[in-house]
């Protein structure tokens, strides 16, 4: 340095410098002037640096603003290349105009985090440069990463550091998944500002966001934001008590306080929409869509058997109203364009209208009131939870509503209501209420859209969390169930919290009982019913056939009692059912038994897949044939009599439907002291083979009357082999005290056809005996000895052999002839 005329004056060949921030060299020269701080020329260079301490080296004549925002802004990193050039006359610092000087700080620095604003996402992993020139602060990145996406065109500026309120403006692009755009949203003030509308929301597909905020470093409060995210092919899931929206496309425009976007197009379901969004000037965000449902389109994506009895489209409008992170939902239809051939009150033509609506709002009883619950049993004052209803209705044929508390995970329904028909119940205080009141049910419908559904759908898991206790009461004047017609009927019970089982009570005009249903593992129905009166079948017979082959997969267990059971008006008795899934079995016990007779069976089914099969042990003692038979139906078949009949049958399939080309098993039978009654044709099926009625009706001669008026017999004994479901015998024996029956051949029991070979022996010896005792009685002695001696000659001599082929219902008999006494005594 030297003193001089016009001043001292500094010469810097060279110096030196490094610490922990930094290391570099500096050289120039500096001379006073007769006023201000001198004049400089001077030239820096850093040759490593740490990003962190950029803010040490500015100037002191860079405001204190700029120097503390650079301090917070960028977090580690490394500087490097990094200048500095200082000429001029100091007292026009920083040299704006860049004529009467130069000002330039111009530095790398990479691998550093930018935190341009406190409250907005940092940007990571940024390489880029940092300028200051004259009056004006420029940091450009050119690479960067936020939520793992790439940046480009970031640019963080202050137009003039020498102002009182430096004002940065940060301006960058980001293309990206939507998804981390959502997450970009929720972490800024724009998330806060908008009520978190965007944090439940779930995205697919790629975007592009273009931001611009205005922060003036000393009042970041009055941040600006001006921003846009542009969409294309987006899959997007506003609310997950909604389906997601597919091929959405369009622009969504925020700003520190404001969303909007005007048009956006997507699909629901396959089907085009357009939906809007805007924020409210409370920070409410309003969504409205609109669009159309078609039930072919429905019928695709979810293929549930209720749409095959749907048709058409209809048009709905929808809302999202997001208040304070709770977002209410509704979505209306009149359902015009959609017919309906489900059982009532859910059939409609097409050209009708009926309104449908779906809302997810607060409870009628959250209001809340200083933070507690208005509407609670308790008077103390309690914290109001986060809950929601679900609510819909469906004209005046359906109404679901279900409230929700959110405070667990998943949501547990605290109390609900679902009601079909004219119901007169309202929302209850707490539990579930199941309420239906229909002129007509026909349960086998619905069972018939449940089994289909579990047989062919995916087992997927309910969405509806576990609801609590749950009561029910249905009422109907027609009930269909199980092809049976119950009237009058009423079913309420209950299933406790907590528990697997439920209590319920049936009356109706031909049932009354109580009953528990246990649905673990397979399920137990328990019950004891004071009397059943069995009703008619209301299937046809094509119904009765395509029901046969329908798989079924399971039963419960059983524990039934009936006191009293009766059909058309006849007593059957009393009846207990007990049955047990064990050992990949169904295991059931049946004993039924009235003043008459008595069953005993037991039985066994495999519910395979593949190799279904049934298994059944019976025994059947009637004490009186005739009276039991009436109490079936058959009043006038036989007349006196008792019998015993067991045996064991399988086949391959339910318990509920013999399948005959499978039907193997055994049959024994013993009866006595009883009378054939002439039946009328077809009734008694198997009866009427016995009776042999048929042999008078086609024969002009023989037996016409032993046969045509009714056949008493002193004994029935025979055994019986099923195999394919063709029954055999080969000992079939009738005694009488008119004729003597032998049978064998075989009978099918599938198409109820018979090809049998009889042989009726009269008792013509016995006669001829007891009219010579009378005229001698000598004589008649002798006649009677011989009889017995040589095994009813006379009998022999008289039987005929017929053949009894074709159907149960007309027969055809042939005679193959008389079988008169051979030499030797043989028989023919």
């Amino acid at each position: 340095w030297k003193s001089a005329a016009d001043g001292l004056r500094v010469n810097l060949r060279k110096a030196s410098f490094h610490n922990k921030d930094a290391a570099g060299e500096a050289s120039g020269n500096w001379h006073a002037l007769s006023e201000g701080p001198g004049e400089i020329d001077v030239d820096a260079r850093l040759t490593r640096g740490s990003g962190d301490a950029v803010w040490r080296y500015m100037p002191l004549a860079v405001g204190k603003g700029v120097r503390d925002w650079l301090r917070g802004a960028i977090i580690g990193g490394k500087a490097s290349d990094t200048t500095l050039k200082l000429r001029g006359d100091l007292r026009q610092f920083p040299f704006r105009d860049g004529k009467t000087g130069i000002f330039e700080v111009r530095g790398k620095f990479r691998d550093a985090n930018l935190r341009y604003a406190g409250l907005w996402p940092d940007i990571n992993d940024i390489e880029g440069e940092l300028l200051f020139a004259g009056a004006r602060m420029l940091i450009t990145g050119k690479t960067g990463r936020m939520f793992g996406v790439a940046l480009r065109e970031v640019r963080a500026e202050i137009a003039d550091i020498e102002q009182a309120e430096e004002l940065l403006t940060v301006t960058g692009k980001v293309a990206g998944p939507t998804a981390d755009f959502l997450r970009f949203i929720e972490a800024s003030p724009v998330g806060e500002r908008i009520d978190h509308f965007t944090e439940e929301m779930k995205a697919e597909g790629n975007g592009e966001l273009d931001l611009k905020l205005s922060l003036p470093l000393r009042r970041m409060t009055n941040a600006k934001v001006d921003g846009s995210y542009r969409f294309d092919g987006n899959r997007l899931t506003v609310d997950s008590d909604l389906p997601p929206l597919a091929e959405v496309s369009g622009a969504l425009r925020f700003s520190a306080d404001h969303l909007e976007a005007r048009g956006i197009r997507g699909t629901l379901l396959g089907l085009p929409l357009t939906v809007d969004v805007r924020t409210a000037g409370d920070g409410n965000v309003q969504v409205n869509a609109a669009g159309e449902v078609s039930i072919g389109t429905l019928r695709r994506q979810f293929p549930h058997p209720v749409f095959d009895h749907l048709a058409g489209s209809a048009k709905w409008t929808g809302s999202v109203r997001v208040r304070k992170k709770s977002a209410e939902v509704k979505l209306t239809s009149n359902l015009i364009g959609l017919s309906s051939s489900l059982p009532e009150p859910f059939n409609k033509p097409a050209t009708d209208a009926l309104a449908f609506s779906f809302e997810r709002k607060p409870p009628p009883d959250t209001t809340t009131r200083a933070g507690t619950r208005v509407g609670a049993r308790d008077t103390a004052a309690r914290p109001a939870t986060a809950q929601d209803m679900l609510d819909i209705s469906l004209g005046r044929a359906l109404r679901f509503q279900l409230v929700r508390r959110h405070d667990v995970n998943p949501p547990v329904i605290t109390r609900g209501l679902f009601a079909i028909g004219d119901v007169s119940a309202s929302l209850p205080e707490r539990n579930l209420m199941v309420a239906v009141n229909l002129p007509r049910i026909n349960a086998d419908f619905w069972r018939g859209l449940l089994v289909r559904q579990a047989n062919g759908g995916d087992q997927k898991e309910s969405v509806l969390p576990a609801p609590p206790t749950v009561q029910f009461d249905l009422r109907t004047a027609d009930l269909t169930l199980l092809d049976k017609n119950f009237h009058e009927v009423r079913i309420n019970g209950s299933r406790p919290e907590g528990t697997s089982s439920t209590r319920f009570d049936l009356k109706s005009r031909e049932l009354t009982g109580n009953f528990e249903w246990n649905s673990a593992g397979n399920g137990k129905l328990s019950g004891r019913i004071a009397q059943f009166s069995i009703p008619e079948t209301v299937a046809t017979p094509a119904i009765l056939q395509a029901k046969a082959s329908e798989v079924i997969d399971r039963i419960p267990a059983l524990d039934i009692t009936v006191d009293q059971l009766s059909l058309k008006n006849r007593s059957l008795g009393t009846v207990r059912i007990a049955a047990e899934n064990r050992d990949g079995y169904w295991n059931t016990r049946i004993d039924a038994k009235n003043d008459d007779g008595a069953l005993e069976a037991t039985g066994r089914w495999r519910p395979s897949p593949t190799q279904p099969d049934t298994r059944v042990d019976f025994k059947l003692n009637a004490k009186s044939i005739e009276k039991l038979l009436a109490r079936i139906g058959h009043p006038d078949a036989v007349r006196r009599g008792s019998a015993d009949l067991a045996g064991n049958l399988s086949w391959n399939g339910s318990p509920f439907i013999v399948d005959y080309p499978s039907l193997n098993g055994s049959l024994k039978l013993d009866a006595s002291n009883g009378q054939f009654i002439k039946l009328e044709p077809g009734v008694g099926r198997l009866l009427g083979i016995l009776s042999l009625q048929s042999l008078p009706r086609r024969i002009t001669l023989d037996f016409r009357d032993i046969f045509s008026e009714g056949f008493a017999f002193d004994s029935i004994g025979g055994q019986f082999a099923v195999a394919r479901g063709v029954m055999d015998t080969k000992d079939l024996q009738i005694q009488g005290p008119s004729a003597k029956v032998l049978m064998s051949g075989s009978v099918n029991l599938g198409t109820e056809t018979q090809n049998l070979k009889v042989r009726v022996q009269p008792a013509v010896g016995e006669s001829l005996a007891v009219g010579a005792m009378i005229a001698n009685p000598v004589a008649g002695a002798v006649v009677w000895a011989a009889q017995k001696l040589f095994k009813d000659p006379l009998d022999q001599a008289f039987a005929f052999e017929y053949a009894v082929t074709g159907s149960w219902v007309d027969p055809k008999v042939e005679k193959l002839g008389q079988t008169p006494q051979k030499a030797g005594g043989e028989a023919k």
